[in-house]
């Protein structure tokens, strides 16, 4: 009995086999699976990517869907550069602006007296403000009047250009009143060009496309 007590009731019944190669993972299968994913991988994400991507990313998109359509310039877009309306002369940007006035004189129709550019897209935040603003001034850079309207009545950005208060009477004032002056519009842009002036949006209207149908805003051109 004192003998039998401690005795151990585990038995081996089998010893362990072991190998020099580990069981998994097998090379002959990692590898070509591996050099397999590594190929879909990135043309699947690249696919999805190009299939999804729904805007214009250079002039041929543009050209091939309508050769019509002129393309005047392609601005260029500097992602860590937030100044993107400083115009500072000598600078890549300032110079696409100049071929883009120069290009645009070539379609405006020459006639008497004062030309009207309108700048506009699809949709909100593509750059039409900036666009405005810098071919405003590349045109006041080359000695010419120019008065930049501010006519986005629902959602104003050029004030903030131009660290002007949003308030400043403007468009939406001219077109609402007929005793308003137009001269009470008219605000020096960059002070130091003397020839770039700018007429804010005013006062954010209840209907911007009833005052902008009024006969007011053609006198106002």
């Amino acid at each position: 009995i004192h003998y039998a007590a401690p005795a151990s009731s585990i038995k081996v019944i089998d010893y362990s086999v072991s190998g020099l190669k580990p069981v998994w993972p097998k090379k002959v299968l990692v590898y070509p699976v591996s050099l397999l994913l590594g190929f879909i991988l990135p043309f699947s994400f690249i696919f999805f990517k190009s299939s999804m991507d729904t805007k214009v990313q250079g002039r041929e998109e543009i050209e091939k869907i309508n050769p019509e359509i002129p393309t005047l310039i392609e601005i260029p877009f500097f992602k860590h550069n937030k100044n993107m309306h400083g115009f500072q002369e000598g600078s890549a940007l300032a110079e696409s602006y100049r071929i883009l006035s120069t290009n645009t004189d070539y379609l405006v129709p020459k006639k008497e007296g004062g030309k009207v550019v309108f700048v506009t897209s699809a949709i909100k935040e593509e750059g039409k403000t900036m666009t405005a603003l810098n071919l405003s001034l590349a045109y006041a850079s080359l000695g010419k009047r120019v008065l930049l309207v501010g006519a986005d009545l629902r959602n104003p950005q050029l004030h903030g250009y131009m660290d002007l208060d949003r308030n400043s009477p403007g468009l939406s004032d001219y077109l609402k009143n007929a005793w308003f002056d137009f001269q009470d519009g008219i605000q020096f842009g960059f002070k130091k060009n003397f020839n770039h002036h700018v007429y804010l949006s005013g006062a954010i209207p209840e209907s911007a496309p009833v005052l902008l149908s009024n006969e007011r805003f053609g006198k106002f051109l």
